[in-house]
């Protein structure tokens, strides 16, 4: 099934307004201690090491618009006085080192401007977004600013377009009117379809675009203390317009979502002013005496004046919460999503890797406080690496290493520590939002037990293999294998005897990593003599990267095995059911849940599979769906790229992921995994999980199984136990797991 979760993945589109656009659903598994355990042989000893840098130089453009009066009688008393502002004060940063965006490349669309031509009427939007995607191409760099009132209305009934509050969200041009009932709609307002549709015609050229909105969709997001930017839907439509609207809300979470944008497209990077329950301010900005300025606009362009070194989009965001979190009064919570925020502002270089964590204060006891927690991944015992703050002169120099003392679910304790021959920092090196990444994670039993096996019996007979202490095995091996803890930051260890979970043996010239036993296919009513190992090719023992390629197998397979054994092992405090419904075609109304019978675990090629997810909390839940095939690949489900915030299951809704076909490739025993974390107004979602397949090479009469059978086991009969590490609160989170067997086409059981 893993060709077609990987098409939808990469083909989920963004381009959102207001504090966003919903351009689909998002939906789930959240967990920290999972981050941490899975995450863990991402790490690496260098953020830079990573970037990937195109030989193009770029294009840069940017659309600025700030809507600030309307020309509608009913509406001048909703006029602003920041948009306009917003959008001068931006091209000036745009325009000044390192952004450098030529003047001509800069467009604004502005209330106020005597040219009619530049004033933010429908038309004109709509002219500017066709011209760059006219224009773009790949490898350039757009700056999309859209500052003014949003709203809701009525959403249209197109079924690829799923709305589960029945409303689109809607940005107000300045010729905007009222509710014209013949057509449902709310006549020259720009509806969050036709955003998406603008953004990917750019997106499709190549271009990568960054999207800033500072306007409010929901009735209670307003632009400052008096004057909000957002115009309640009851002064545009008519209640029972809305309320029939909301009656024939879809709840389908559809793939069909992403339509429009192509394999090449680019990437997108998206800012929100804020929380759709929050307000966001308007004031004079810097002081009382200076102009009015959107907090969100000003803000980000503050941070870009002051930076000293580049930064990343996420980076950027994550100041912008930083100095809210220091203001004294009100302040919002800005929000972000999209695949390219790991990108170089306005670049092309890409670091995933860079630090996130932040640091937070200095106790009374000599400790920090650390913005991450037990949901972030982190245990006590595990080690940071601390870096300065974002933009902050050498910021990508080391300052030293802190040591986890203590751990909730949203934040840490950390002292300074001497870690890999350097000693610990000073307690003066460690200010306010230095940032740090996890270098060695404190596992516990979650480590990956690693053994090699050498070949033995007579010539011309079956070899079997047997185990090896360290130096006795093959040079090759013998080299991969060494400091294994420090080269999977901890995740794996050399290990002697039956006590190993993965083998690695040389079988015909080739470094193959087989499982240390069966799944013992009994349990699940499936015929055990047809059972057979499956195993991973690395590569030939004569290739000069298969040292490290063996490392980066046992990473993958350590990410896909942990966040395995945590859905087994992990507390469900949160009433949260995942099911898993199969149909015969794409088209069939009427599915049947897998287990409706004893020994019903097979999905067949051919069939397909449709994932529920259903919140019996109380309260609201993020949730990540993530798919774990057979070649240890796991798969985003659930959110889509470029709407990782769209992820909220409210209490009692039910969400609908899929239908998805399922393909013979691979085949053996698969699961998806749900997590879900009470939503907090920072969201959360674990896609940055996702990894490719290992290679895999089977028997051609029998069917292959997964070497996650002890998991899948553990969790599918109950036989788990609570583990190390998961030192959180267990009414905050839960983590369910779902797992079949794939087999090959045949007749569906009945």
């Amino acid at each position: 099934m893993v060709a077609a979760l990987k098409h939808v993945y990469n083909h989920a589109l963004a381009a959102s307004m207001a504090a966003r656009v919903r351009l689909g659903i998002g939906l789930v598994v959240v967990l920290v201690s999972v981050a941490a355990v899975v995450l863990a042989g991402d790490a690496t000893t260098s953020g830079d090491a990573s970037a990937q840098t195109a030989s193009a130089a770029p294009t840069r453009r940017a659309l600025l618009i700030g809507v600030t009066e309307f020309r509608q009688p009913k509406l001048k008393a909703r006029s602003l006085r920041g948009p306009a502002n917003d959008v001068e004060l931006f091209r000036d940063v745009l325009e000044r080192a390192p952004l450098s965006i030529p003047a001509a490349n800069i467009r604004m669309l502005k209330g106020g401007d005597a040219d009619p031509r530049r004033r933010p009427t429908f038309a004109n939007i709509e002219r500017e977004f066709t011209e760059l995607a006219n224009v773009s191409r790949k490898g350039d760099q757009i700056v999309i600013l859209m500052a003014g009132h949003g709203s809701q209305q009525p959403a249209d009934r197109d079924p690829t377009d799923e709305e589960p509050d029945g409303l689109d969200e809607i940005f107000l041009p300045e010729d905007v009117e009222g509710w014209d009932g013949s057509i449902g709609r709310v006549k020259n307002a720009i509806v969050d379809d036709a955003i998406r549709a603008w953004v990917n015609r750019i997106r499709n050229s190549g271009a990568f675009v960054w999207l800033i909105f500072d306007s409010c969709q929901s009735g209670t997001m307003a632009r400052g203390v008096e004057v909000e930017r957002q115009v309640p839907m009851s002064e545009l439509i008519p209640a029972a317009a809305i309320a029939e609207a909301q009656q024939h809300a879809s709840r389908r979470a559809t793939e069909n979502g992403a339509v429009g944008l192509l394999d090449s497209s680019g990437d997108v990077a998206a800012l929100y002013a804020a929380h759709m329950t929050e307000t966001t301010p308007e004031k004079p900005l810097p002081n009382p005496e200076s102009p009015v300025h959107g907090l969100f606009t000003y803000t980000i362009a503050d941070i870009l004046s002051q930076s000293a070194t580049v930064l990343t989009y996420r980076e950027l965001a994550l100041r912008v919460l930083e100095r809210y979190r220091s203001m004294p009064r009100y302040s919002p919570t800005p929000m972000f999503e999209g695949g390219g925020l790991d990108q170089q502002i306005l670049g092309q270089q890409i670091w995933p890797e860079r630090p996130q964590m932040l640091l937070g204060t200095q106790t009374s006891s000599g400790s920090w406080t650390l913005r991450a927690g037990s949901l972030h991944g982190l245990t006590a015992g595990s080690i940071l690496e601390v870096f300065p703050p974002a933009g902050s002169s050498g910021a990508d120099i080391r300052i030293g290493y802190v040591k986890v003392t203590a751990v909730e679910p949203m934040k840490a304790q950390v002292v300074p520590t001497a870690f890999d021959n350097v000693p610990a920092p000073t307690a003066g090196s460690l200010i306010l939002a230095s940032r740090a990444r996890v270098r060695h994670y404190e596992f516990g039993d979650f480590r990956l037990k690693v053994g090699v096996q050498v070949a033995s019996g007579p010539r011309g007979a079956a070899p079997s293999y047997s185990s090896v202490a360290p130096g006795r095995g093959p040079a090759v091996l013998e080299r991969a294998l060494t400091d294994l803890p420090t080269k999977t930051n901890g995740l794996a260890e050399r290990v002697t005897g039956p006590a190993a979970d993965w083998f690695v043996r040389v079988i015909d010239g080739k470094v193959v990593l087989t499982p240390s036993e069966e799944w013992r296919a009994t349990a699940v009513g499936q015929d055990a003599s047809s059972a057979v190992p499956q195993q991973f090719v690395i590569g030939r023992i004569t290739e000069a990267t298969v040292a490290q390629d063996l490392t980066d197998a046992l990473r993958r397979i350590g990410r896909a095995r942990n966040l395995m054994r945590l859905a087994g092992s992990a507390g469900a405090g949160l009433p949260l059911d995942l099911t898993l419904v199969r149909y015969p075609s794409a088209a069939q109304g009427v599915g049947r849940p897998l287990f409706s019978k004893p020994g019903d675990v097979v999905m067949r090629a051919g069939e397909f599979a449709e994932f529920r997810i259903r919140n019996r909390a109380d309260r609201p839940v993020d949730v990540t769906l993530l798919y774990v095939d057979a070649g240890m690949g796991i798969q985003p489900l659930f959110p889509l790229r470029d709407r990782e915030i769209d992820n909220q299951v409210k209490p009692g809704e039910e969400r609908i992921v899929g239908r998805f076909p399922v393909t013979d490739m691979p085949l053996g025993w698969e699961a998806v995994v749900a997590i879900g974390v009470e939503s907090t107004m920072t969201r959360q979602n674990f896609t940055m999980l996702a990894q490719e397949s290992l290679d895999t090479r089977r028997g051609e009469s029998t069917v292959p199984l997964s070497p996650l059978h002890q998991l899948l086991e553990r969790a599918m009969f109950g036989s788990g136990v609570r583990t190390r590490g998961m030192d959180v609160n267990a009414q905050t989170f839960a983590v369910k797991l779902v797992t079949w067997r794939t087999d090959k086409a045949g007749k569906q059981a009945d």
